[in-house]
């Protein structure tokens, strides 16, 4: 007698739920993905998850450090972030 699989579909990662706030200007709800940063950036991360900091424009370079959820902080030297 031959099992049968169980084959569930896999569906996109869930973005993140909140808004994260740049330089008190732009907002992104529930953002998802990499977004460029200016010089000295004011990032609020009103999220329900932690978004890492690159050196590299393209979420790319040194990993800088990480801005928990519902915290806020400058952003010096970052040229982007990745929100999971």
């Amino acid at each position: 007698m031959a099992a049968a699989a169980l084959v569930l579909p896999v569906g996109p990662a869930a973005a993140a739920t909140g808004n994260l706030y740049l330089n008190n200007a732009e907002v992104y709800t529930d953002p998802s993905g990499c977004y460029p940063l200016e010089d000295s950036s004011i990032v609020d991360n009103n999220t329900d998850t932690a978004v890492t900091l690159y050196s590299g424009p393209d979420c790319d370079g040194e990993e800088l450090g990480r801005i928990s959820a519902g915290d806020d902080e400058s952003a010096t030297g970052a040229r982007s972030l990745y929100v999971p």
